[in-house]
Order: C-alpha cells, then structure tokens, then sequence
C-alpha cells in the first residue's frame, strides 16, 4: 500500500508540473505574440507617418519646381512638367485630386524618377503681378497639399531668381568705380557703392545718382551736372558665378554646374558666322564689314564665349524673335571679354525686353570694351570675383551709345558716350513665401 501511494503522489507531482509548464508556455506565447503584434502595429504606425511626412515634402518640392519653372522659364527647367492652371480658378480638395488622379486628370510628376511617388502642381488663376499655387504630394497613397502664394518682385536686369534690393531701376550701375569725361550723358537712374569721378561736361539727367554705402562719393569739376541721393546700405551684388550656379546647379563632383556647365552645354553651333553657322568654337574674330548673327530658340536660346573681337564696320544681329538670347562669357576670371570698335553696330529683330531680352553676363576680366562709333542695346551684367577680388569691367568711348541696362564692377566713359534706358527692361523675378497647408 505504501509503494502505491508513493507511486501516486509521484505522478500527481510531475502532472501537477506538466501543467505549470504548459501554462507557463501559454503565457509565454501569449506575451510574444502580443509583443510581435505591437511590433508590427508600431511599424505600421511609423510607415504611415513616414509617408505623410514624405507627402508634404513631396508637396512642398511641386510648389518649388512650379515657381522656378515659372521664374526661369521651360528652356532651364525643361525636366519640370509644364505649367498647369486650375480650371475654372479653383484648386481641387484632396478627395477630388485622388479621384483626378485615378481618371488620368492629373499626372503625377514621379520623385525619384522611377517612383510611384511624386507631386503635381498648378496655380489658382493665371499668374501676374502675384501667383498662388497648391501642390500636392502623393507618397504610397497618402496625399498632402501646400498652398503657396508667390509675389513678382523687380531685379535690376533680370538677374535670375538672385534675390536684390536695390531701390530702383538702373540705367547702369558701376559697383566699385565709374569715371568719365568729355562730354558723356547718362539719361536715367544710375547708381555705385564705390567712387565716382566726373570731369568736362558729364551730365546725368532723367533720374537720380545713387550713392549706396559708406564708400561711395563723387568727385566733380568742369560743368557737370547730376542730382544725388546718399543712402546708408550698399547694395549687394551677386556675382555672374553665382547667377550661373543659381540656374545651373552642380549635379555632384562629375557633373559641375554654373559656366563650366555652360561651356558644355549651349548653342554655339547656331551662331552664323558671316554667313557660316555651324562651328562650336568659343572664340569670334570678325573684321572688314563682316556680319555676325546670334539666332534664338522657343524657351531661349544659351550661347558660351571665350572672347569676341570685331572691328571694322561689322555688323551683329540678335534675332530675338523666338526667344531670349543669353550670351555667357568664361572661363571665371578668364581675361577675355567682348571688343567691339570702329562702326560695330548691334540691332535686335525685336524689342520686347520683357519676354525676349538680350543679356550678355561677363565672368571674365575684360568685360565690353567699345569704342570709335559703336552702338548696342542690351542688358550687360560684368561683376565677378576671383580669389574675393572683384572683376568685371565696361570701358566706352569716341561715340559710343549705349542703350540698355548695365550693371559692372567698374566703368569708364569717355568722349562722347552716352546711357540710356531706351530699350531694355527688367523682368521681375518671383520669390514665394508659403502661408497655408493642409490636407
């Protein structure tokens, strides 16, 4: 009796064991699996807040590509889709754009290329003087939106998208020096950070000469005439370097941006050399009643210079009709620039400045130099900087007339030069601060 009874309360003893055990494994399981499902359901949680962080930037990245399309135009930013308008003027809620996109009324703009990710953007009414745009960011089916307000602001010679604060219009404006003398007009509202010297009948009329910051003065003597402002700030000029790299941004250590860009990528072989088009050389010699032609483009057209020399009644046409001209000249801090002398004369096929201009940016030492009867009427921009020193220069004289709007490092005049705003105009380039969002 006694070896029955051990022997049954051994095996009530490993039962009793048995079930703890399972018990144990049960609860074991139990906190596992709750563990995983918390897990996942965190995973889960932080996907969908990843997206619809993702969503707004992607929202966010349409409202900026929408305003650098519309500031610079389809022949820079030709990979961004084209400019679209709401219809009836009126952006859609997000429920309705979900809907559009299914129905193929939108498109969305892929980010990264390859993705099933994006944005899509278009502005409420047709812009003017200020634009509003809602863009929408789709990021693995979550959609977000921005509502962006844009406000045109005028650039002095439509320095393109660089932000500026100067208080006018400027016929020219001389950032470091200007001198002339002998008889030189400037009709129009100029301007210097630097020193002015002035002798034998300068006469500046038609608007006021700035003088901006603590290192601007005017030395004069011998009948000139001008009306001056003093203000306290100088104004801040970027260089040609930086509007290059602005437009034409570096895509990594393989691919530079800015002139070197430029140098690589333009319209050199549409120049008409005396009657010859086809060359990409980045140097121009033209003599004895020779002819030169610079053809545009839909979207505008880029041409990149090394240096350009003509002399001797040659003629050059910027035929502006289907676009813009750009005319670049490099390397940065290169010695060349463009002379023109003897009865060198430059006519436009068109003088609509506001969509069509013609500009010539000098990131080089010499600058324009004209002189002997030379004329010209476009927008000129000479200021750089090599090792922080400032270069760029436009140096004019014996008859020369120049019709346009020129910023410089420095400028000489003398003998018979004259300024005028006559044809060139700036355009206003946009600048955006974001006021709402939502979905």
């Amino acid at each position: 009796m006694v070896h029955n009874d051990r022997a049954r309360g051994g095996r009530s003893r490993r039962g009793a064991a048995l079930v703890a055990a399972v018990m144990l494994s049960a609860c074991l399981t139990i906190v596992v699996s709750s563990s995983c499902l918390q897990t996942v359901s965190e995973l889960k949680v932080s996907s969908t807040e990843l997206h619809y962080e993702r969503a707004l930037h992607l929202a966010e990245a349409g409202a900026n590509a929408y305003i650098s399309r519309l500031t610079f135009g389809a022949s820079t930013y030709a990979s961004l889709p084209p400019l679209y308008q709401y219809p009836g003027g009126v952006a859609p809620t997000i429920a309705e754009f979900k809907a559009g996109v299914a129905a193929g009324t939108y498109a969305i703009t892929p980010y990264p290329a390859g993705s099933s990710n994006g944005y899509f953007a278009g502005s409420v009414g047709k812009p003017g003087s200020s634009v509003t745009v809602v863009s929408f960011g789709v990021s693995n089916g979550i959609v977000r939106s921005v509502t962006v307000r844009a406000n045109q602001a005028q650039a002095p010679i439509d320095v393109d998208g660089t932000t500026l604060t100067p208080p006018g219009d400027y016929v020219f404006y001389a950032i470091s020096a200007f001198t002339a003398q002998n008889n030189v007009i400037v009709s129009g509202h100029s301007g210097t950070n630097g020193a002015i010297t002035i002798q034998n009948n300068v006469v500046f009329n038609g608007g006021n000469l700035d003088l901006n910051g603590p290192g601007a003065s005017i030395t004069s003597q011998n009948n000139c005439a001008f009306t001056k402002v003093v203000n306290t700030d100088a104004i801040t000029w970027p260089t040609v370097d930086e509007i290059a790299l602005k437009l034409y941004p570096n895509s990594g250590s393989t691919a530079p941006g800015g002139l070197a860009y430029i140098a690589t990528h333009n319209d050199n072989t549409a120049i008409v050399r005396n009657g010859t088009a086809g060359s990409s050389a980045t140097t121009i010699s033209l003599g004895n009643g020779k002819t030169l032609r610079f053809p545009s483009k839909v979207g505008g057209s880029n041409y990149y210079l090394t240096s350009a020399t003509l002399q001797n009644n040659v003629s050059v046409t910027f035929d502006n009709s289907n676009g813009p001209i750009t005319i670049w000249f490099g390397p940065s801090g290169g010695s060349g620039g463009w002379t023109g002398q003897n009865n060198v004369t430059w006519t436009k096929t068109t003088n609509d400045d506001v969509n069509k201009p013609v500009k010539f940016y000098f990131g080089t030492q010499a600058g324009l130099i004209g002189q002997n009867n030379f004329s010209c009427n476009v927008g000129l921009y000479a200021y750089n900087k090599v090792n922080g020193a400032p270069i760029g220069a436009m140096t004019v004289q014996n008859n020369l007339g120049f019709r346009g709007s020129c910023v410089a490092n420095t400028i000489t005049a003398q003998n018979n030069a004259s300024f005028g705003n006559e044809y060139f105009k700036p355009k206003g380039a946009y600048y955006y601060k974001r006021y709402a969002w939502g979905e």
